[in-house]
């Protein structure tokens, strides 16, 4: 891979956070590739600021989840200075005391390890959060008030509401305790009737109720994503799974086999509907294929005449996943996923 391939595959990384979901033998390559171009390469300085700034925030984000936190220390400050030196945003802006705030999260869990970790870890950051955000606010009012003259307009100055990313990161910090998650919920509802265009809370508000088993509320979340984002893949998959875990439960409820099986074939039928458009949208997604696989041979399993359709899917399902773990064209944890299966699952 060339100096440019790799510049290329990072910005990537920057785009779609796809690493988030890697596991540690796969972050480790890609810490040592993220490390040696932003370090090393003399194309990094070649980047106008606003990429340097992208594959910065990259390249603490990987540190901090394969806990090297002192090269994490040394990025956050380089990236203060390129941030600062070139006006992207405001020096105490809540893009950095959102990104010092994570950086003190993995420190107290570092250090602290007794019972209590996580509401001692709540409460240093919140402290935090806090501080900063009242500094920021003084400053930016500040600014506010000298522009304005004698005149004055209270209703361009600042309130802590205004600060949406410190709002929003103090919310995710409700996720920490369980002792705290029925507060989770509510902080999330509040964040989307301020900002109902804000799908990442969306999809976090439906996966805490998927937690609750309230999936039919889980459902109405991810509608709410894809009236925004229709062409979202990703989405439409995880409804399908949502479809069944519902069958699931549908059949550990049901009064009768009847019952059960009316309910179970409708779920299994919404299933492989998602399904079958997430992989229309994204031939590649080996999720999508593995939910679709799932869904049809359970809904073969009830016995059900299959339609021609159902069946020509079903086949063609198998095909693509065994076609992944031949062509190696995903990452090793899915292919060992589709592995079993494909095993267990017939």
């Amino acid at each position: 891979m060339t100096i440019l391939d790799i510049k290329e595959t990072l910005l990537n990384y920057c785009r779609t956070n796809r690493h988030l979901d890697y596991p540690p033998n796969e972050l480790s390559d890609l810490y040592r590739i993220c490390s040696y171009f932003v370090s090393s390469s003399k194309q990094y300085e070649k980047l106008d600021k606003i990429d340097k700034n992208s594959l910065l925030a990259l390249l603490l984000q990987i540190q901090l989840l394969t806990c090297h936190d002192i090269e994490a220390k040394t990025t956050l400050e380089r990236l203060a200075d390129l941030v600062n030196d070139a006006d992207l945003v405001n020096g105490e802006s809540q893009w950095l005391i959102n990104w010092r705030s994570i950086y003190l999260q993995c420190q107290i869990k570092a250090k602290k390890s007794e019972e209590g970790e996580q509401e001692i870890k709540m409460r240093h950051v919140f402290y935090y959060l806090s501080t900063a955000s009242e500094k920021l606010l003084k400053s930016v009012n500040r600014k506010v008030a000298s522009s304005l003259g004698g005149a004055g307009d209270p209703e361009k100055l600042k309130h802590q509401e205004d600060l949406y990313v410190l709002r929003k990161r103090r919310t995710s910090l409700y996720a920490c305790s369980m002792d705290t998650r029925k507060e989770y919920v509510q902080k999330l509802q509040e964040l989307v009737d301020q900002r109902p265009l804000d799908y990442e809370v969306w999809c976090e508000l439906a996966e805490v109720y998927i937690e609750n088993g309230e999936l039919q509320k889980a459902h109405c979340c991810y509608q709410e994503v894809l009236t925004g984002i229709p062409l979202a893949y990703n989405i439409w998959a995880r409804l399908g799974e949502i479809f069944l875990l519902s069958g699931k439960l549908s059949a550990k409820k049901a009064s009768s086999k009847k019952k059960m099986g009316n309910e179970v074939v409708t779920s299994l039928k919404d299933a492989v509907m998602y399904f079958s458009r997430s992989v229309e949208l994204c031939d590649l997604y080996p999720r999508g294929w593995c939910g679709l696989y799932v869904s049809l041979t359970r809904l073969g399993s009830l016995d059900i005449k299959a339609s021609k359709t159902s069946s020509k899917l079903l086949v063609l399902a198998k095909k693509k996943l065994n076609e992944m773990v031949e062509a190696k064209i995903v990452n090793a944890s899915e292919i060992e996923s589709i592995k079993w299966i494909l095993k267990s699952i017939n």
